[in-house]
């Protein structure tokens, strides 16, 4: 409706999962002009079978009845974020800072590891477990992926050991 120029050229997908926390119901839905969604259809019907009962009733419960429960969640995930977001700039790291989803991307190139090493031994010396950002493609080595979707304690604590972490690194690539 922001837009509606482009309402005749314009596809919605969205999804229960992480809006409603339904993950693992996999339960989804597209708006879209009539024409696109027969087409898409034709397509469908040969690849999907249906939803599960479960997921349909839940998504029915979500949409009538958990508004609050979401805008809840965002607060909290906003909270969540902003711990990350802090505990990495204070550690001096630099970050983009995620608009949505669950997780933060700090550079980690001043420690000399490259993102595979720095996740095993971040693991193997912390106990904190990341996921390298080469993973995600060449741009995103020299890069970590971090999930702020765990309690305010847990996220203090694993800050606190990579914090321990990257000043350990930091100096042993400052001796180099």
């Amino acid at each position: 409706t922001s837009f509606p120029e482009f309402r005749d050229r314009t596809i919605i997908f969205n999804g229960f999962s992480k809006a409603y926390a339904m993950t693992g119901l996999r339960l989804g839905y597209i708006m879209a002009p009539a024409a696109i969604i027969n087409a898409m259809n034709i397509l469908h019907q040969y690849v999907v079978l249906c939803p599960n009962v479960t997921a349909q009733y839940g998504a029915i419960a979500a949409l009538k009845y958990c508004r609050q429960d979401v805008d809840n969640m965002v607060a909290e995930y906003s909270r969540r974020r902003q711990i990350m977001i802090d505990g990495f700039h204070k550690m001096g790291l630099p970050l983009y800072e995620p608009e949505g989803a669950f997780y933060v991307f700090p550079c980690i190139k001043e420690t000399g590891l490259s993102s595979m090493e720095f996740v095993e031994k971040l693991l193997e010396e912390q106990e904190v477990l990341v996921i390298p950002g080469n993973i995600f493609g060449a741009g995103g080595e020299g890069y970590i992926r971090c999930s702020y979707a765990y309690s305010e304690e847990i996220l203090h604590k694993a800050l606190e050991r990579i914090a321990l972490f990257i000043t350990k690194y930091r100096n042993l690539n400052k001796a180099k």
